[in-house]
């Protein structure tokens, strides 16, 4: 389970991989059992990295963009505000270390 205090869009942390600075998304619908970094992402979903770079997409199968809402929860994925958009999307994608899915 992941801690119930979020952390900002910059300081979450991949459950999988570690990687952090970087966009993160969560399942929909549902608390979060992991937040996902874009490599990470890709491999739970079984999307092609490339593709789902090429494709702009702030959705990944069925995970969307972790946005902390400040109250130790994440904002509902058609309920974000502008700056908690602003702040995920000036994120990079992945970081340079983390281009190939772990095993």
């Amino acid at each position: 389970m992941i801690e119930s205090s979020a952390p900002t869009c910059a300081e979450q942390v991949c459950t999988v991989c570690g990687a952090s600075g970087v966009r993160i998304w969560r399942p929909a619908q549902s608390w979060p059992d992991r937040l996902l970094c874009f490599t990470c992402a890709c491999a739970d979903q079984h999307k092609d990295i490339v593709e789902m770079a090429a494709e702009k997409s702030d959705q990944i199968g069925w995970l969307v963009p972790a946005v902390p809402d400040g109250e130790g929860s994440w904002w509902g994925y058609t309920s974000v505000p502008q700056a908690g958009v602003d702040a995920w999307h000036a994120l990079p994608l992945a970081s340079p270390a983390s281009q190939e899915p772990k095993p």
